[in-house]
């Protein structure tokens, strides 16, 4: 579970993506299968069965002598049962959540990177892993205050039908069992209290209480390639369409359906959501950017002029500044 929030979050982006930032006064939340680890969502697969181990553990040797038998006969044993089982339902989970038709949930994600504000240097310069992936071309840094930007997020979930929506910062795959603890024990918990009445009494509808612990878990998980971006994620899940019409066709009153952009990228058109619209907008509320960073670029004194120029047009209070650490072409 998280236990604190970064006091700023980071976002590197390009021109294009910081001149929409500022005059739309949106954010895009991207469908996870778009982001920049192919294996998105995937990762937390590998440790669920983990998780559902002990549940099995204990629901198995709990049987009958007889079905013990049955289970020892099938598997070779009772240990070999509990880890083929737990493995299966992970894989029932993850089926029954990303791959039906129409999935049972859609993940967008807006990505952040968290700093140590102790390290000063990337505090004010930025992380030279995020600019060498603009090269030649050049990035910036959007800096934004965490706690209005969750409250923007408040208002976003009561404008709009969203299953679960959630900010936390992202756990890597190398981190230790004590960290996996720190972050998502209370989500683990939950999951296996859940399964274990599911496999005591039979009842699958208790299941509904591990849905936004998986998913806060599913999400945040990624593998520790990405570690040094120190990310930090908005997830959305917008409430499926035919949830919707079905509540609609009973008369029941839910917010209205999050509507689904596309954007162009290498000739595939990408879903988004538009975090904020009419929000920041109609309301003349503003996102809180609160500082931003030039990347290293030969012009770079020149680009905070112009990045100034558009904040004041904007009417945005921001601090701009420009990244000391050398150019590389």
């Amino acid at each position: 579970m998280l236990k604190s929030l970064p006091d700023k979050l980071y976002h590197y982006t390009g021109i294009h993506g910081l001149k929409g930032i500022i005059e739309s006064q949106t954010l895009w939340a991207t469908h996870y299968k778009y982001l920049n680890d192919a294996e998105e969502i995937m990762h937390f697969r590998q440790q669920l069965p983990d998780i559902l181990r002990p549940v099995f553990k204990v629901i198995f040797s709990a049987l009958t002598k007889e079905q013990q038998d049955r289970l020892e006969k099938r598997y070779s044993s009772i240990a070999k049962s509990v880890e083929e089982e737990s493995k299966k339902c992970a894989m029932a989970i993850y089926k029954v959540a990303f791959s039906g038709n129409p999935p049972f949930a859609v993940p967008y994600i807006t990505s952040f990177c968290s700093v140590d504000e102790t390290d000063k240097h990337v505090a004010d310069h930025g992380l030279l892993s995020q600019w060498r992936g603009y090269g030649a071309q050049g990035g910036y840094a959007i800096i934004f205050d965490t706690a209005e930007l969750k409250q923007l997020l408040k208002e976003e979930g009561e404008k709009w039908a969203y299953s679960t929506i959630f900010v936390g910062d992202v756990v890597y795959s190398s981190a230790t069992d004590e960290e996996m603890h720190d972050e998502f024990g209370d989500h683990i918990d939950a999951i296996q209290k859940s399964w274990e009445q599911v496999l005591q009494t039979g009842d699958h509808g208790v299941l509904g209480k591990t849905y936004s612990p998986f998913f806060a878990c599913a999400c945040r998980y990624k593998h520790r390639g990405f570690g040094e971006e120190r990310e930090f994620r908005i997830v959305t899940i917008p409430t499926p369409r035919q949830v919707v019409q079905i509540a609609n066709a009973k008369g029941e009153t839910l917010l209205p359906e999050k509507p689904v952009s596309h954007f162009s990228r290498n000739g595939a058109a990408v879903p988004y959501l538009n975090l904020f619209e009419d929000i920041t907008v109609s309301a003349r509320k503003r996102l809180p950017i609160k500082r931003i960073i030039v990347g290293p670029h030969p012009e770079k004194e020149k680009r905070k002029t112009s990045v100034e120029s558009l904040l004041k047009q904007h009417e945005i209070q921001a601090e701009v500044s420009v990244s000391e650490i050398p150019y590389l072409a």
